[in-house]
């Protein structure tokens, strides 16, 4: 069976996506014993992430996920949304976070 083919742009979403995660976010997560990884990149920019180590189970799990990773992965061209194995939170609470932790035009 042929490997799949990825795109030049998926690549490079990848390689920024990665580059954030050792960079900005995985140190953090290291220090309280966890970790996570990308599972994959879907072509229309949706990166799927899993949490290992004190992650899983956390209680701020959905908190870390939202607040945390997936804005900052958010921030990488390319990347339309963040996923996570396991970590569901409401439309209303997702907009809550986006509201209460992005700054308003103009302001950084």
């Amino acid at each position: 069976m042929a490997a799949p083919t990825v795109g030049v742009a998926e690549r490079e979403i990848a390689a920024a996506v990665q580059l954030r995660l050792d960079g900005a976010i995985r140190p953090l997560l290291q220090f309280h014993g966890g970790d996570v990884r990308i599972e994959g990149i879907t072509p229309d920019g949706v990166v799927h992430l899993d949490y290992h180590g004190a992650c899983r189970g956390c209680y701020l799990q959905a908190a870390t996920h939202f607040v945390t990773v997936r804005l900052r992965l958010l921030e990488v061209p390319g990347v339309t949304d963040v996923v996570a194995r396991g970590v569901r939170l409401s439309e209303e609470s997702a907009g809550r976070i986006a509201k209460m932790y992005t700054a308003p035009a103009g302001r950084s």
